[in-house]
C-alpha cells in the first residue's frame, strides 16, 4: 500500500495549495517591494554627509595610510543587488591591514 500523505487525507488540489503558497507570501513579498521602492529612497535622501579628516585623533592609527587631508562622503543613491565575493577582499581590508602592518 502506497504511503498516505496529509494531501491525501485532506485532498487539496496542486492548484489550491500553490494559490495559498502564494497568499502566505504575498505579505512578505509586498513589505519587502515597499522598503525597496519606498524606504531606501528616503533614508539615502536623509542620510547625512560626513566629513573624514586625516588629522583626527582618531586617524593617527592609521597616520600616513590616508592619501588625502580631506574627504567627504555622501550618497546619491541607494541600490541593492545580488551579493558577489571577490579574491582580493574589499579596498577597507587592505587599507586595515596596511594600517598594522
Amino acid at each position: 500500500m502506497p504511503k498516505r500523505t496529509v494531501n491525501d487525507k485532506l485532498r487539496f488540489t496542486e492548484k489550491q495549495i500553490a494559490e495559498g503558497l502564494k497568499q502566505a507570501s504575498r505579505h512578505h513579498i509586498e513589505s519587502f517591494d515597499y522598503a525597496l521602492k519606498t524606504c531606501l529612497p528616503r533614508i539615502c535622501r536623509n542620510l547625512l554627509v560626513t566629513d573624514i579628516s586625516a588629522d583626527a585623533p582618531e586617524a593617527q592609527a592609521y597616520k600616513g595610510a590616508f592619501p588625502f587631508k580631506k574627504m567627504t562622503i555622501w550618497f546619491e543613491s541607494l541600490e541593492l543587488r545580488k551579493p558577489v565575493r571577490t579574491d582580493a577582499g574589499s579596498s577597507l581590508m587592505n587599507l586595515t591591514q596596511t594600517a598594522k602592518g
